[in-house]
């Protein structure tokens, strides 16, 4: 099948542009936790990026013809194991997955813990863009290992 790859650099562009959007956000730790609209902001961002991170693995896995896994963690896993992803990136963006999902259905349960968020927001873009970096190289034709 091959990899369509317009379809993925249209959505590493919005993945990029999300990631400019939270990065851009102007606000201190104080103003995060006194401002549930920053809160709901930042964790919605989050899960944009981890949607479109989502749907690049199923293209990916696709375009390698792969059997499609039961469920999006599995997804990279699966690109980890077949070394198309780095397994450090795939075991990230399998936990991101785990996020989006607490984020999404629980979002005002006890579980969700928006201290958790703000302390790990920053790193999560890292991993965003790490996950952004192999998927370019595998667009360029390079070969993870």
């Amino acid at each position: 099948m091959g990899i369509n790859k317009v379809v993925v650099e249209r959505k590493l562009s919005k993945l990029k542009e999300f990631i400019r959007r939270i990065e851009g956000g102007e606000f201190g730790e104080e103003e995060f936790f006194e401002n549930v609209d920053i809160q709901d902001l930042l964790v919605f961002r989050l899960m944009q990026c981890v949607e479109i991170a989502i749907d690049i693995a199923a293209h990916l896995v696709a375009a390698h013809e792969l059997p499609m896994p039961e469920s999006a963690k599995e997804m990279f896993l699966t690109l980890g194991k077949k070394k198309i992803l780095s397994t450090d990136v795939a075991e990230t963006m399998s936990n991101a997955v785990g996020f989006r999902n607490l984020a999404a259905h629980e979002y005002d349960e006890p579980e969700f813990n928006i201290k958790v968020v703000f302390r790990d927001y920053k790193s999560d873009i890292l991993d965003l863009k790490r996950f952004a970096k192999e998927v370019v190289e595998v667009l360029e034709g390079e070969k993870k290992s």
